[in-house]
C-alpha cells in the first residue's frame, strides 16, 4: 500500500482594482493561482516507490482599465504547468548494497502571453528517463555504479502581432539526447574515497 507523505494544496486570488495614481493602468495585476503537491511513498524489503504530482494553474490580467481617452494595452498571462515524477528501485536483501533504480520525469508547461500588440503561445513537453545501477567489486569498498540516461523535449512556440494576427517568429522543435554513464568509488580509509566516472551524451 502507499503511505501519503505530503500532500500540499493552495492558492492565492487577488481581484481588487488598484489604480491609485488614476492613470487609467492597474498598479496591481489581478491574478488567481492553485497549486496543487501530492507525494506518495511505498516501501518494503525489496521496493521503494516514490511518486510526485504537481500542477500549477496561474491567470494574471494587467494594463490599461477600459477608457475611452487612451489605447487598451492588454497584458495577459496564461500558466498551466503539469508534472509527474517517479523513483523506483529494486534493492538485493541478500547482496546489501547493490540495487537497481529507475527515476522518470514527465513535464508539460502551457503558456499565452498577451502584452500589448504583442502575441506568445509556448509549449513544453518533456520526458526523462534515468536507469541507474549499483554493485560493488569483491567487498562494499569498491562501489561501481553505472546506466543510461534519456530526455526528450519538445518546444511549440509562436510570437505573432496580437492585433494585426500576423506571425514574427514560429517554431516546432524536439531536442532528442542520449548519455551513459558509469562511476566507480573506492574507500580507502575512513576519511579517503576516490571517486573516478565518464560519461558520454548524444
Amino acid at each position: 500500500y502507499f503511505d501519503k507523505e505530503l500532500d500540499n494544496h493552495g492558492g492565492s486570488n487577488h481581484s481588487s482594482h488598484t489604480d491609485n495614481p488614476g492613470d487609467y493602468f492597474l498598479d496591481i495585476p489581478k491574478f488567481l493561482q492553485i497549486n496543487s503537491l501530492k507525494r506518495l511513498e511505498y516501501r518494503d524489503k525489496k521496493l521503494h516507490i516514490n511518486l510526485t504530482i504537481r500542477g500549477v494553474f496561474e491567470d494574471r490580467r494587467g494594463g490599461t482599465v477600459k477608457s475611452a481617452n487612451i489605447l487598451p494595452y492588454i497584458v495577459d498571462i496564461d500558466n498551466r504547468i503539469f508534472e509527474f515524477t517517479s523513483k523506483i528501485g529494486f534493492i538485493q536483501p541478500s547482496f546489501p548494497g547493490k540495487s537497481i533504480a529507475l527515476q522518470t520525469s514527465l513535464i508539460r508547461h502551457n503558456q499565452k502571453a498577451i502584452f500589448g500588440k504583442n502575441d506568445y503561445k509556448g509549449i513544453q513537453e518533456s520526458i526523462y528517463l534515468n536507469l541507474i545501477r549499483q554493485s560493488y567489486i569483491s567487498t562494499n569498498n569498491n562501489i561501481l555504479k553505472y546506466g543510461m540516461s534519456y530526455c526528450a523535449d519538445r518546444y511549440t512556440q509562436n510570437f505573432s502581432q496580437f492585433f494585426l494576427n500576423e506571425s514574427i517568429f514560429s517554431e516546432d522543435r524536439v531536442d532528442l539526447v542520449t548519455g551513459f554513464f558509469t562511476e566507480y568509488s573506492l574507500t580507502m580509509k575512513e576519511n579517503f574515497i576516490l571517486v573516478a566516472g565518464i560519461r558520454a551524451d548524444y
